[in-house]
């Protein structure tokens, strides 16, 4: 019996890093697409750089939002993919694909805004101009985003994850290279002579990446329609038809996963606002231990979308007992990854900072003493943070979404946020409160969203 249970953990163990592995990789490939796109416009100047850094993060609240709901089409593709029923799966991503329409518009409006509410938060001038620049050449980029994002939930749920990693990988290459040549101009030779190319400057990185995106899309469209594992499902035909039942379970489902995103997102943002009331080196050294956080968060996220994807196929498949295996293995994975990243946390944090700083500068010598003790907190940190995306990402395959993001409500403003500023101004520890208050806040969120999973588990909820 004790053989047996082990080599089936043995056994789900690798059929969860054959899926997650290919994701991690297209997520860390989509954050290195973002700072490609910041190294470019930090060559054009601090304006620049500071303008797409806070307009790009407006306007991505909108997108991770609508990425958030629409995240939903994996489940809904494994649990019909897990029971053989291929025409359900094709349901669900038209009715994703209708839904990615409708958000596209929504989004696009929104970004069109986005130079209004940073003039209303008190920018300057010539940060609402540069701003208003970049995100509204990137409107016509939204779209191809929130359809990609549905196609990628298919090939999730159907366990072919790889092309999407070489398509984002594929992409950072040419991401650079198209913005290089739009943001500072270029003289293309062609056979018959050669065409100039003006410099666009800030607005040429965003429609560098407009076309990036386009390109993509056309890739896994591609892919979904030529390669011989996908043709049976058939998911682009009919891309009219409607079903309203489905419309409606993508809408119950992922609605609660998108306001989480932004949930996530409008934490940060504020802890970065308190970082910055606190001093400038106490915001620089919150933004070097942020970013060391955001690619462990990319990872968690490329587990969490296997362990979703897992659990939905064995629900779909009658198997309540996988169901909760598969859970309890992603979680296991995200621990092991989060002790492992905070090794250099603990013992380089020099190392990371010169990333982002110039640590030989006499002038970083306060930030660089406040990222050494950031980054210590940094490492308890992860473990939280990675379990927490992970389980709620795992609940998603048993169907429970709007509970979970409740519970991160509660653990990220109800207790992260007041305790943060509590520490950090009422007791005076400043950056360090800051974190520990959020290490707090997400070790409850954490520890409340297991304590769900392995309840509704065993009970074989969907």
């Amino acid at each position: 019996m004790e053989a047996t249970s082990a080599a089936g953990w043995r056994k789900e163990t690798g059929r969860t890093l054959t899926l997650a592995l290919p994701m991690v990789g297209a997520y860390v490939a989509e954050l290195g697409m973002w700072w490609t796109d910041q190294a470019i416009v930090g060559r054009l100047g601090a304006d620049e750089l500071a303008a797409a850094g806070i307009s790009g993060s407006v306007m991505f609240q909108g997108l991770m939002v609508s990425m958030g709901l629409l995240s939903i089409v994996a489940v809904l593709v494994g649990n019909a993919f897990g029971a053989d029923k291929p025409e359900a799966v094709a349901g669900a991503v038209r009715q994703g694909l209708h839904i990615a329409t409708v958000l596209s518009l929504v989004v696009m409006v929104f970004t069109w805004f986005v130079p209004n509410i940073l003039e209303l938060s008190g920018q300057s001038p010539v940060i609402v101009e540069l701003g208003g620049q970049y995100v509204r050449a990137f409107l016509f980029g939204i779209a191809p985003m929130l359809y990609f994002t549905v196609l990628r939930g298919f090939v999730a749920g159907v366990s072919r994850p790889l092309i999407v990693t070489l398509i984002t990988v594929a992409a950072i290459p040419l991401n650079l290279g198209i913005n290089v040549v739009l943001v500072f101009g270029a003289t293309l030779p062609l056979g018959f002579g050669s065409v100039e190319i003006p410099a666009m400057g800030i607005a040429g990185a965003a429609w560098g990446s407009t076309l990036v995106n386009w390109l993509m899309l056309a890739a896994l469209v591609a892919d979904t329609l030529w390669m011989p594992e996908a043709r049976p499902y058939r998911v682009l035909a009919g891309l009219l038809r409607h079903d309203r039942h489905e419309w409606r379970t993508i809408w119950r489902l992922g609605f609660p996963v998108g306001l989480l995103g932004f949930v996530e997102g409008a934490m940060f943002v504020v802890v970065s606002m308190l970082a910055g009331l606190i001093g400038i080196a106490t915001l620089a050294a919150n933004q070097v231990a942020g970013n060391v956080v955001g690619l462990s968060a990319m990872i968690a996220m490329g587990i969490g979308e296997a362990a979703a994807v897992r659990v939905a196929q064995e629900m779909g498949a009658a198997r309540p007992a996988g169901a909760r295996m598969a859970g309890f293995v992603a979680m296991g994975l995200g621990v092991v990854i989060a002790l492992a990243l905070a090794v250099p946390l603990l013992i380089g944090p020099e190392l990371l900072a010169a990333m982002f700083l110039d640590i030989d500068d006499p002038a970083n010598a306060e930030t660089l003493r406040i990222v050494s003790v950031l980054c210590a907190i940094a490492a308890l940190f992860l473990v939280f943070d990675c379990v927490q995306i992970i389980t709620v990402r795992a609940l998603r395959g048993l169907h429970d979404t709007a509970v979970p993001a409740w519970i991160s409500v509660a653990g990220y403003w109800v207790l992260a946020v007041p305790l943060a500023a509590l520490l950090a101004f009422s007791l005076g520890l400043e950056g360090p409160g800051l974190w520990l208050g959020m290490a707090a806040g997400l070790a409850v969120a954490a520890v409340w969203l297991c304590l769900r999973f392995s309840r509704l588990s065993a009970r074989g909820m969907l």
